[in-house]
């Protein structure tokens, strides 16, 4: 007897899932992956007049036997809307397989209702925008695939997850989960794959692994993973994927590593290991990705790592690695990554013998180290693969690198802090034309641009027109080098260009500004034109830079009055205008909401008159709270390069004075809030506005016409680390809770009216005399009158102006020789000074440390 084979799906679950694609919505902006179509457009309810059997739609499958739907694969089908508990979808009770991927879900809960599918062993709702993780999935104990990748969880790890013994793989990637991770998930009798990457508050450790797991991948990058790599992870023979990156690991690597021969991935990057590179490595010979960077390794880069024939990527970068880079490394002709920068890596390294047989080779990053790297300045055509990432800052290059010449794939090129002197080559800005991202030559002695035949008299000096021709240009640094002429192409007053930091900083380029930001489509995030010979007029158009966060034009020629249409722009953070011929007074704000975000100001050094701007310090809301975070000011630059997204970050800088000492701060820390008002001509009294900024660390208002009393509202300021009120014409008493300002590490109010004693207590009786000479009616420690004693004067012997430069520098830090001075904040200001003798009372609260300088470096990444 032959029963019949019924080859249509069932009415009710045709209907079921017809209802369910009419709860939703196509959108084709809903999916991201590149294949992504509406598989629903293929579910009709009828067909040439007769029923559509749903078993041939897109998405769907039956089993073959029954006709039961028992898979759907709705994965990148442009689905929006909500999956609301009563949906037809949790009719489909024969479901083995359920893939709801990459759609938009419209950040709606997980439904409980999924619980009612027992069947189930597949289930994927990653990339969806759903949240949360009902108890109800406990019920789905035969599940053996779970992919939960980027659904909101924030949660513990759900307990009932280790009873499911038929796992096999558990992917819960980027779900903000937090919390132990549950031991008993590595001892699963089935489990081959755990991924947890990206939950930064999910804490745990590796376990003893038993012998025989069939475990394939650990992925645990940016978690609080912590711990060390226990030697039995040896024992998990089947393993082929093993990533920590960005944990909280730390200790040496077990040698019992070397026994995972099917391993092909490791990523070891940004923990706390160490030692030597580990020998183990040289058995794994199948690897073919190996990230070691951001570590403590050190000794040298073995030679037999040039055996790992297979590896396609190796980073060593940022350790403490030395001596030279072996020649062995030529022989890894797969190589598309190679990353050995900010180690201590030296000796002669000849680029063509190096890579000329790297032909895959996208990814070089050779910079900071102590290397001196060898290169043709002739042309070599053809003798190289095709870069895309290139780093040779501080690689000590004479010339530019002829290869280069015929490289049209670049996307980030820096040869910054090199000693390549002469002419910028036209060819660099046709090189790559239609890729480059980032294009950094700063930090070098180049002198002038290979211009292009002019046309129409144009004007040729200056930044070459061939400029222009960078169609994806994001950052171009070009500072500290010997340039001049007219300073911008014209076609900077484009607003498509794509340009988000411009830094041609400290060279001498001459002529105005060009009006930059012509409408508000501008990308620019930081300009820093400062330490130039610019004339003329800040342009009016950078009010149109409505992403404009760093604005700096100190030390240049410009003749202005203060720019309050700046106030308009929503994300200003930094603004220099030090040491221009700046005047006139600065008027009341047009709104309450003039330069909101403002945290750095520094306005020094010009010829504003008048009273200081009460009403604008109202409006300074970012400095009115404190900044908790350890974060800098930066700009974040995306482009794609090497198969992977890449984020490189500019961090800003800056050039403070304190106590007459021009400060260069590589980094800017956000807790960072200074007002710079000195060496101007502003006069009256201090307003009681300030008192509201209860975020400043650093005020100075010296070298002014200030008179009236020092306002005791200053002592409230507990965060101040620099007050600099001196050559005023202050008068009263100094304050007497000044002596809660316990952070105050650099104090002056030299040469005002003032009268009185100290204050007793904390700081202010630790500074030198130097902090109150010039005002003959202040008495008690630390100067040598003491109160009631009018036989003991304290009398300059000449003024101020006379002798101010030895002044300062004998009074801060006696007779030295200074190359660098690098100030930072943490619990206060750190100062690192190279001396050749240094000294500060051992009472003040202050930590001298010496630091080599070395010029602060983009950071340039990706998320693995």
């Amino acid at each position: 007897m032959f029963l019949p084979v019924q080859t249509r799906c069932h009415k009710d679950e045709s209907i079921a899932l017809l209802k369910f694609k009419e709860s939703l919505t196509v959108n084709n902006s809903a999916s991201r992956h590149g294949t992504a179509y509406p598989k629903l457009a293929s579910w009709k309810a009828e067909e040439n007049g007769s029923d559509s059997d749903c078993c041939s739609w897109d998405g769907v499958e039956c089993d073959e036997n029954t006709s039961r739907v028992i898979s759907l694969d709705l994965s990148s089908s442009c689905l929006y809307g909500s999956i609301m508990s009563d949906s037809s979808l949790f009719n489909l009770t024969h479901l083995q397989m359920l893939n709801l991927a990459d759609n938009h879900f419209n950040y709606s809960r997980v439904p409980p209702e999924l619980g009612r599918l027992s069947k189930l062993t597949y289930l994927n709702l990653s990339s969806s925008f759903l949240r949360g993780l009902p108890t109800e999935l406990s019920l789905l104990s035969n599940l053996s695939t779970i992919d939960l990748g980027y659904v909101n969880v924030s949660s513990k790890m759900p307990d009932f997850l280790v009873n499911f013994s038929s796992l096999t793989s558990l992917i819960m990637r980027n779900c903000g989960l937090y919390g132990e991770f549950p031991e008993k998930l590595f001892h699963l009798p089935k489990i081959q794959v755990l991924i947890f990457q990206v939950n930064a508050n999910l804490t745990g450790h590796f376990p003893e692994f038993r012998s025989g797991r069939p475990i394939r991948k650990l992925w645990f990058s940016h978690t609080n993973f912590s711990g060390i790599i226990p030697f039995s992870i040896g024992n998990l023979m089947y393993l082929e994927f093993l990533s920590v990156a960005r944990a909280k690991f730390s200790g040496f690597l077990p040698s019992s590593l070397g026994r995972l021969t099917n391993i092909t991935y490791l990523d070891f990057s940004y923990n706390s290991f160490a030692g030597e590179v580990p020998s183990f490595l040289q058995n794994l010979t199948k690897l073919n990705i190996l990230w070691f960077g951001g570590n403590q390794l050190t000794g040298q880069i073995p030679s037999w790592i040039g055996n790992l024939t297979e590896l396609s990527v190796l980073s060593l970068a940022r350790n403490k690695l030395t001596g030279p880079v072996p020649r062995s490394l030529s022989q890894l002709k797969k190589l598309r990554t190679l990353n050995l920068f900010e180690n201590d890596l030296n000796g002669t390294l000849d680029f063509e013998y190096m890579f000329r047989n790297m032909k895959l080779l996208a990814e070089l990053r050779l910079d900071s180290n102590e290397l001196s790297v060898i290169t043709k300045a002739v042309d070599v055509n053809g003798t190289f693969g095709k870069f895309e990432i290139l780093g040779l800052n501080h690689c000590n290059l004479s010339h530019f690198p002829g290869f280069l010449r015929y490289q049209d794939t670049l996307r980030y090129l820096d040869l910054g802090g090199n000693n390549i002197h002469g002419q910028i080559p036209k060819w660099i800005w046709s090189t790559s034309n239609e890729t480059m991202a980032y294009l950094a030559l700063n930090d070098n002695s180049l002198t002038s641009f290979e211009q292009a035949p002019t046309i129409d008299n144009e004007e040729s000096e200056g930044i070459s027109q061939l400029f222009c021709n960078l169609n994806s240009l994001q950052l171009l640094d070009l500072s500290n080098n010997l340039l001049s002429g007219i300073t911008l192409p014209k076609c900077l007053e484009n607003p498509n260009n794509l340009l988000s930091v411009l830094s041609i900083k400290n060279n001498s380029f001459h002529g105005t500004i060009p009006q930059m930001c012509s409408n508000n489509r501008s990308l620019l995030k930081m300009i820093d034109l400062g330490y130039n010979q610019l004339n003329g007029r800040i342009p009016r158009s950078l009010a149109n830079c409505q992403m404009l966060e760093s604005l700096n034009l100190r030390n240049n020629q410009i003749q202005d009055v203060f720019p309050s249409w700046l106030g308009q722009l929503p994300k200003l953070r930094l603004l220099s205008l030090r040491s221009n011929n700046l005047q006139g007074q600065i008027t009341n704000p047009n709104s309450t909401s003039q330069f909101l975000n403002l945290r750095v100001i520094d306005l020094s050094h010009n010829n504003f008159t008048g009273k200081l701007p009460s009403e604008y310090f109202q409006n300074w809301n970012a400095m009115k709270f404190v900044d908790s975070s350890n974060s800098y000011l930066k700009t974040e630059s995306s482009f794609e390069a090497v198969k992977r997204t890449w984020y490189a970050e500019y961090t800003y800088s800056t050039t403070i004075t304190i106590k007459g000492l021009e400060v260069q701060y590589g980094k800017i820390q956000e807790v960072l809030v200074i007002i710079d008002f000195s060496s101007n001509r502003f006069e009256g009294e201090i307003p009681d506005s300030i008192g509201s900024l209860q975020a400043l660390m650093m005020l100075n208002l010296s070298n002014n016409i200030l008179s009236g009393n020092i306002p005791s509202f200053l002592g409230n300021l507990t965060r101040l680390e620099s007050l600099d009120l001196s050559q005023n014409r202050l008068s009263g008493e100094i304050p007497q809770n000044f002596v809660e300002l316990t952070f105050l590490a650099f104090f002056n109010v030299s040469y005002n009216n003032l009268t009185g004693r100290v204050p007793r207590g904390n700081q202010l009786n630790t500074f030198e005399n130097s902090s109150y000479v010039g005002n003959s009616g202040l008495c008690d420690e630390p100067l040598s009158k003491k109160c009631g004693d009018s036989s003991t004067l304290i009398e300059p012997t000449s003024s101020f102006e006379e002798n101010k430069d030895e002044y300062f520098l004998e009074s801060v830090f006696g007779e030295f020789n200074w190359m660098t001075v690098a100030f930072g904040f943490g619990s206060g200001i750190v100062v690192g000074v190279i001396l050749e003798n240094t000294f500060m009372r051992k009472k003040r609260e202050m930590w001298l440390r010496k630091i080599f300088w070395r010029r602060k470096r983009p950071e340039i990444r990706f998320l693995r």
